[in-house]
């Protein structure tokens, strides 16, 4: 499936359902005793959260 991995030193590849109840990822290329946990990707995980980015726009919204 094309555009669900990203990176080169790391790569980091997600699977699951966008909207479902989970995702999951897997991320190849650490050294072997490297210990991530889900605190180390929280930042990068809440930036996907929807309402993070400042300027958002919807077409209701939009007035003429």
């Amino acid at each position: 499936m094309a555009g669900n991995s990203i990176g080169q030193l790391f790569k980091v590849s997600t699977f699951g359902e966008s909207h479902g109840v989970a995702l999951g990822g897997v991320v190849d290329g650490t050294p072997a005793g490297l210990e991530i946990s889900e605190a180390d990707l929280q930042i990068d995980l809440d930036r996907r959260k929807p309402g993070q980015v400042v300027i958002q726009h919807s077409a209701a919204k939009v007035t003429k």
